[in-house]
């Protein structure tokens, strides 16, 4: 048995502008020492760090808009999708759990495709999959090709969550937080507006396939501006230098310091979160925030149209979710500072959630109140949960491991659940049951914040305990 690995004391990093990357600012550099003990001075970086560093935030930016934006539409055109396409009961579970299916499956695999074609390949080969997957979906009014659209789409989704991480590692690793809360910004405003605005275009132009189908344009946007990178790359007959180099001491010594040397240098022998008990800790604990995400954007505004409110109403719901998701993306980095770990904001996120479960059934008319503690809760987990993955590992080889780990637990769960909360409101016919369910996945996440926000990282070796 391999004894546990002692803690590295390392602090999460300091919030600060990812463009102000150590390295990439004028001035001298600061000597480092190597592990020899003598001082020398850091080499520059070949290229134009600067630009290269802009250049990856506004891909990252544009890939990150398009990963809810196809998915949170769904939820408020549940009846007219019934209606329209002749889908069941069943069918509609099916299609509500989709896109977790597909992110389940798919996750496991892209760590290795990404290792064999390239970050940047890999990235457009997800964004050219949303594409042909909206396209599908939205070509007839048939049940089965919306069904099988939305497959494919959640298959190119489940590249960019699991590479966003990877390229926020990758560029900024001294500062994920802030990169991550930036992107997740630009996530929560597409997929507010697509929920917001999909009822209010359906009613306009008459069509579902339009209401739906219009959401595909920042996929293409991010490819357009995706490709270059790879052409480039082609090129030069080689990656790109600034993304093997940007963000990382030079001699090979990674951003993370010298224990996440061999997870970050020597893919073969990183560390594998699947043997770690603080790989399964950001597991668990992205697994039943996103239960609650998913559970809130799919079931909420059926649950609010069985209270009495229209559909228009339900997807402005889930808009002002999101939009107060928005806030708590900035606001969420600073709060992982407190108390020097995370274990704070990991147990504050999930305590927010059951007053507002109870007060859209007890209160319903103060529903703004309810939807605002949702969407930070909501907003504030994700930020979290995609920035542990960044600080509980010292290398992008082992962040993208963990995120391929944590994402494919997740999802493999959210499919569970939201089966079994179709199966909930079949069995009981309309009502708040599902929010209860809500409120227990929300109770877990508590418990596991507990364990998770400790400042931990996986340890270098192959059978760690950390």
């Amino acid at each position: 048995m391999t004894p546990a690995a002692p803690d590295d004391g390392a602090r999460p990093p300091a919030v600060r502008s990812p463009l102000h990357a150590p390295g990439t600012g004028a001035g001298k550099t600061p000597p480092r020492q190597t592990r020899s003990g003598k001082s020398r001075p850091r080499r520059t970086r070949p290229g134009k760090p600067r630009s290269h560093l802009v250049s990856a935030l506004v891909g990252i930016l544009l890939a990150a808009s398009t990963l809810r934006a196809l998915v949170t539409p769904v939820g408020p055109l549940l009846s007219t999708l019934e209606a329209e396409t002749g889908a069941g009961p069943e069918a509609l579970g099916v299609l509500t759990a989709l896109p977790v299916l597909g992110f389940a499956v798919v996750s496991p695999f892209v760590h290795a495709i990404s290792t064999r074609l390239g970050v940047e390949r890999t990235v457009v080969l997800g964004l050219a999959v949303i594409v042909a997957g909206s396209l599908l979906r939205t070509s007839s009014s048939s049940a089965v090709l919306l069904l099988a659209g939305t497959a494919v789409l959640a298959a190119g989704i489940a590249v960019g969550n699991v590479l966003v991480p990877v390229l926020t590692k990758r560029f900024f690793p001294d500062h994920a937080p802030g990169v991550t809360g930036a992107y997740m910004a630009v996530q929560t405003v597409v997929a507010a507006l697509a929920a917001g605005l999909v009822v209010p275009l359906h009613e306009r132009t008459g069509s579902w396939q339009v209401a739906l189908g219009v959401w595909v344009a920042p996929a293409i946007v991010a490819l357009v501006v995706w490709l270059p990178r790879i052409r480039g790359e082609r090129r030069r007959g080689g990656p790109d230098p600034a993304v093997a180099t940007a963000g990382r001491a030079p001699d090979d010594e990674p951003a993370g310091g010298p224990a996440d040397d061999v997870a970050t240098h020597h893919p073969g022998d990183a560390p594998s979160p699947w043997r770690s008990a603080v790989g399964w800790q950001v597991a668990t604990y992205f697994l039943l925030q996103a239960c609650v995400f998913y559970l809130t954007i799919t079931w909420v505004p059926s649950v609010s149209v069985d209270l009495g409110f229209s559909e228009t109403q339900a997807g402005w719901q889930i808009f002002w979710l999101m939009m107060f998701s928005l806030v708590a993306t900035f606001g969420t980095p600073r709060l992982m500072q407190v108390g020097g770990d995370q274990r704070f904001v990991a147990v504050l996120l999930p305590v927010l959630v059951p007053l507002p479960l109870v007060g859209l059934v007890v209160l319903p008319g103060a529903e703004l109140l309810w939807v605002a503690l949702l969407g930070t809760s909501c907003g504030g987990s994700m930020v979290l949960s995609l920035s542990l993955i960044s600080l509980r590992t010292g290398g992008s080889v082992a962040a993208g491991r963990l995120s391929a780990m944590a994402q494919s637990v997740a999802y493999s769960g959210v499919v569970l659940t939201l089966l079994a909360a179709s199966a909930l409101r079949d069995l009981t016919a309309p009502g708040p049951q599902v929010l209860w369910l809500i409120g227990a996945m929300a109770a877990a996440q508590l418990l596991v914040g507990l364990v998770v926000g400790r400042d931990r990282r996986i340890a270098a070796g192959p059978t760690s305990a950390d």
